[in-house]
């Protein structure tokens, strides 16, 4: 497994290609930095992994592990541009797994996501098919938290 240092901080921290976050301790063994989901900052929904690191001259600071990876084992982001996802799991910050995109195309892949939704009849046969949720929930008059809860079978 290959390592990189980190600088700037208080402590000796390195990142590995897997993600994986250590300090350096005082009797020279490496300690592993436990990181936590937590909802990313800068506008952004979803939620991403961070791990707390010390700063001058005391303090620590959340440090998003994406972030640490960058300019290490991928290349800096350009204008416009954000990391995404392979496999669409955030808890995962393997270098493999973590890609360059444009919003415009994660949205092309996300619109590419909705399933269909069937409305069906007492007796079982299909009376109306719509493009998503929200189309259902829309015609149907019904918030879209009911239609989600009865295509998932919670009601």
């Amino acid at each position: 497994m290959k390592w990189k240092p980190i600088e700037g901080y208080r402590y000796p921290y390195r990142i590995s290609e897997d993600g994986d976050v250590q300090r350096l301790r005082e009797n020279g063994e490496w300690m592993d930095i436990h990181p936590f989901l937590m909802k990313g900052g800068g506008g952004s929904a979803g939620r991403y992994m961070f791990v707390n690191m010390a700063v001058f001259p005391s303090g620590h600071r959340k440090v998003a592990v994406v972030r640490l990876m960058e300019g290490r084992f991928i290349r800096h982001r350009r204008p416009g541009e954000v990391i995404s996802y392979r496999n669409g799991m955030t808890q995962d910050c393997s270098a493999w797994n973590l890609y360059h995109t444009t919003h415009g195309e994660m949205n092309k892949k996300l619109r590419n996501c909705r399933k269909p939704v069937e409305k069906i009849g007492r007796d079982g046969t299909v009376i109306d098919i719509y493009r998503s949720v929200s189309e259902a929930a829309r015609r149907n008059f019904i918030s879209t938290s009911c239609v989600y809860k009865r295509c998932m079978g919670r009601i």
